[in-house]
């Protein structure tokens, strides 16, 4: 059965109507027909699917949550977050992912590890997309934190050499 709303759910995507179908009890009678006939049409009229769908906008909501934004410190003197560390390192084609810790950082200088991220990016590129929160890596921390003051001591090192 035709309804006036029909034509406008046939032009939606699956994910538009399924999010519909989420709040379908705030359609009008007229709406919620259409809108039941086109999911049927396309075989997404089971509960099982709508389960499926939920299940996938939580995991997408869960990635928003842990969205780090930009991790370029933008402040003079190397204040902010920076992520350090690369482990678990798969490449499939340009593609990598890897576990990397992110820092709050002081002159560019590793100090507090704010947690540990899956990442993905094209190589040589530097945006990514973080895949999911992991539990901090404490070996990859305490790894960075060696690297970090292994440097400061040899900046350090012709100071001390030439003070004596």
């Amino acid at each position: 059965m035709s309804t006036p709303f029909s034509p406008n759910y046939a032009t939606k995507t699956d994910e538009e109507l399924l999010l519909i179908a989420l709040d379908a009890q705030s359609l009008t009678p007229e709406a919620h027909l259409a809108l039941s006939s086109e999911l049927k049409r396309r075989q997404l009229d089971s509960p099982d699917e709508l389960k499926k769908f939920v299940k996938e906008q939580d995991y997408h909501q869960h990635l928003d949550d842990i969205n780090l934004g930009n991790l370029v410190l933008h402040i003079p003197h190397g204040i902010g977050r920076r992520a350090y560390g690369r482990g678990n390192v798969e490449t499939i084609g340009t593609k990598e992912t890897y576990d990397t810790t992110v820092f709050g950082v002081v002159f560019y200088f590793p100090l507090v590890p704010l947690g540990t991220y899956r990442f993905s990016r094209e190589q040589g590129r530097k945006d990514f997309v973080v895949l999911g929160k992991k539990s901090l890596n404490w070996l990859q921390v305490f790894a960075v934190w060696l690297k970090a003051c292994a440097v400061v001591a040899l900046i350090m090192l012709p100071f001390y050499v030439w003070e004596r």
